[in-house]
């Protein structure tokens, strides 16, 4: 069957709008692209149409679209016998599992796109299924099956002389060590995929091993060599340098805001308060005009570190003011537990401000932050992150055994921090 030349005007005209994110064109495009299609009875056209605006609708976070979109591809593939067409579906849905958090689903239909996808079509494309099974066998921390999947796309970007995917399967093999706790051997292999990122002149991925390596000696509390690659990382990303032209781009990439955010932390954790205030900032101001901010947990979590960095610098007016910007992300992203602790310390910091405006009194300032600073940490805790809660438990103790006329509190903190610190040992 002859395939009009309208279909093929359609195809290309979304897949250049989807590149270039003008996805109201694309959608536009493509879905004329279907109609084509469908009017041709042209199956083959029917399933790629559909895996184009299953694609696109997943770029649109658009879900329940993205997922029909790919189910139809599949049937109509399914029916045609077409191995590829089976495969790239397959592949499609399970990213939009994971993209829903359902990384179990994501790996098993993962693990079959890859395994039946015909090996003599285009083996670099199988090499990213594995690339990518492999990403979702890291989330669900089934590390057995995630080496495997590492060693088989490995094999192929060797044979194939791709530098990208190898720096990109050294870069997860190092993850996966990094997360295990092996830190010297996950070292290692970061320098390695740094060096091969370098060399084809992948900047983006080459500052999310920058801040990867920045977050390890956070870990470590070496604030000095935390800031030292973080300040690296923020270089990168605001020089602008991307991908360049012949090289794919990788999923490894670390936005402006994240590097902010946790420039903004170690400055906090290493005393330069001001400086810690003005990274923040940038971590919550838009990268450009048509900057959402989906990721409004994100946004809130900014403003509540802003506070406590402000409640540091007893600056109380401005806490107040950022934990009411915090309380206000988090209602937007409708996080109820997350509201209630704003509220709590929130209800606490101007219940002490209205105290303070009457009384000047040091000790009374020392006690609002303690416990204040007491209160964040068991927050902290709570949220499963013991080693920001460590860090609030270690100013509490600071400051109560500065005042020495406390025992039973210090008592109570440095038991707090005994058992912070054996969670984060593992």
């Amino acid at each position: 069957m002859e395939i009009s030349l309208y279909w093929q005007q359609c195809i290309r005209a979304g897949i250049y709008a989807t590149k270039e994110n003008a996805f109201s064109e694309a959608q536009n495009a493509l879905s004329k692209a279907l109609i084509e299609a469908e009017r041709m009875e042209s199956p083959i056209c029917v399933a790629f149409s559909c895996r184009l605006l299953g694609a696109l609708y997943l770029r649109m976070n658009d879900l329940q679209n993205a997922e029909a979109k790919y189910r139809r591809a599949f049937t109509v593939c399914l029916g045609l016998g077409n191995e590829k067409g089976l495969a790239e579906s397959l592949a499609g849905l399970a990213s939009v599992k994971s993209r829903q958090r359902q990384f179990e689903q994501a790996q098993q239909l993962y693990s079959y796109a890859a395994n039946i996808f015909p090996q003599d079509v285009s083996p670099l494309r199988e090499a990213a299924l594995y690339t990518e099974l492999a990403h979702v066998c890291f989330r669900c921390m089934d590390w057995d099956s995630a080496q495997t999947a590492l060693r088989k796309a490995a094999k192929i970007y060797r044979k194939h002389e791709c530098l990208a995917g190898e720096a990109e399967i050294l870069f997860l093999y190092a993850e996966i060590m990094f997360t295990r706790s092996r830190k010297k051997l996950a070292m290692k292999y970061f320098r390695k995929a740094g060096a091969l990122f370098l060399q084809i002149g992948d900047f983006q991925a080459l500052a999310a091993i920058h801040h990867i390596v920045a977050f390890a000696f956070v870990e470590s509390a070496v604030w000095s060599d935390a800031l030292m690659y973080e300040d690296r990382t923020v270089v990168l990303l605001k020089d602008g340098l991307g991908v360049p032209e012949g090289v794919e781009e990788t999923s490894i990439k670390v936005t402006l805001r994240e590097a902010c955010f946790l420039q903004g932390y170690v400055c906090w954790q290493a005393g330069y308060l001001e400086e810690a205030e003005a990274r923040f900032l940038e971590a919550v101001a838009p990268a450009n005009a048509t900057d959402q901010f989906d990721e409004f947990d994100q946004k809130a979590c900014v403003f509540q570190s802003l506070a406590l960095a402000s409640l540091q610098r007893q600056n109380f007016s401005s806490a107040k003011e950022y934990y009411l910007q915090a309380m206000k992300w988090f209602q937007h992203a409708e996080n109820g537990p997350k509201i209630g602790e704003i509220a709590e310390e929130l209800a606490f910091l101007i219940t002490n401000e209205k105290a303070l405006e009457k009384i000047n009194s040091t000790t009374l300032t020392d006690e609002a932050r303690w416990k204040l600073l007491l209160k964040s940490a068991h927050n902290l805790e709570r949220d499963n992150q013991p080693l920001k809660a460590v860090q609030f438990a270690w100013q509490v103790l600071k400051i109560l055994r500065e005042e020495g006329d406390d025992k039973d509190s210090v008592r109570a903190v440095e038991e707090f921090v005994r058992s912070l610190s054996q969670k984060i040992r593992g």
